[in-house]
């Protein structure tokens, strides 16, 4: 729905050039935006955002769930 899409753009802006989560903060941010996503219908963003911005393995599980 259009949060998710919000929030994507968001993360997107987040990110460095080169793809990475600048920040454990922002590693952190992403994890919860993951499990939001996970309680709406739009987990499908999450699995999509995970190519860009490389977090904690352990947080991929939760997107990928």
């Amino acid at each position: 729905g259009a949060p998710a899409k919000l929030l994507e753009k968001r993360f997107e802006l987040l990110n460095n050039d080169d793809g990475r989560c600048s920040s454990s903060l922002q590693n952190l941010a992403f994890a919860i935006y993951c499990l939001l996503l996970l309680l709406g219908t739009s987990a499908f963003f999450c699995a999509q955002n995970i190519g860009h911005c490389k977090i904690v393995l352990s947080f991929e599980n939760y997107c990928h769930a």
